[in-house]
């Protein structure tokens, strides 16, 4: 007796016939396509140009260009990968490091300046989120600096509390709560003895206009420290440019003055 696709022998076990193996693999292969492989590379393709430009050589000349104009080292991973790019210096009065990347599985970006000298008072400041709001002073062991608004919006730690409420001046406070604003969901802000840090989820294909940020937390890198980035250039009538941050428009040879590295408060 025989079953369709099926021949049973002496033994009554079932054995697959050439056939009948070749027509089910190529029906389950079918399917699989039909059902896994096809929607699947769909949600790859959405995936890839939601997060992406469509022209990523493009994309990598912006990158090029923009370490070249702003004198940064620039690492560009190589064109046939996932992109993952990276320009990195000083600028302004600070070290910077900006990289944005695509993982298997998430994309990134991130903005870290570091600061001339560490603060060495074991301080980490970032954004009080609702859970930790909700909960009293005393159990979330942070500093209260007094300034209502500014302690609603951070949650500040350290050793060495009363150093810290005087660095943390009113300058420092209100630039601080200057980039607290220009958080969104996902985004991360932190701040600790040593740079400030700032990163959001998703690709970054033009890292101009990553630079008035910047700006923003440098600004926050000087208040801390108490500098002052205003330069003086030797040859004026030969200066093009702030030697500092290279911004050709924003340099006043008449008075050597730079007005991008001295941002008034």
């Amino acid at each position: 007796m025989c079953m369709r696709g099926r021949d049973f022998g002496t033994n009554d076990k079932p054995v697959l016939t050439n056939t009948s193996w070749a027509s089910e693999l190529l029906s389950i292969a079918h399917s699989l396509r039909e059902l896994v492989i096809e929607p699947f590379r769909q949600v790859v393709n959405n995936w890839f140009t939601s997060n992406f430009p469509q022209d990523l050589e493009h994309t990598r000349l912006i990158w090029h260009k923009c370490g070249e104009f702003y004198q940064l080292k620039v690492q560009l991973s190589p064109a046939n990968s996932l992109p993952h790019y990276i320009l990195e210096g000083y600028y302004r009065s600070c070290a910077l490091r900006l990289s944005t990347a695509a993982d298997e599985d998430e994309v990134w970006s991130s903005i870290q300046v570091y600061f001339p000298q560490p603060l060495d008072e074991g301080l980490v400041i970032y954004p009080e989120d609702a859970q930790t709001r909700m909960l009293p002073s005393y159990m979330r062991g942070d500093i209260i600096v007094g300034d209502e608004g500014f302690d609603h919006a951070f949650v500040i730690k350290g050793i060495m509390d009363n150093s810290i409420r005087q660095r943390l001046n009113s300058q420092v406070r209100k630039r601080l709560l200057k980039l607290w604003q220009t958080l969104e969901v996902g985004d991360q802000l932190q701040l600790n003895d040593y740079s400030i840090t700032y990163q959001f989820p998703s690709f970054t294909d033009n890292p101009w206009q990553l630079f008035p940020l910047i700006d923003a937390m440098v600004d926050v890198s000087e208040a801390l420290l108490g500098q002052h980035t205003q330069i003086s250039i030797k040859n004026i009538s030969l200066a093009e440019r702030c030697e500092i941050c290279h911004q050709k428009d924003l340099f006043d040879s008449t008075w050597a003055y730079c007005y991008r590295c001295n941002h008034a408060s």
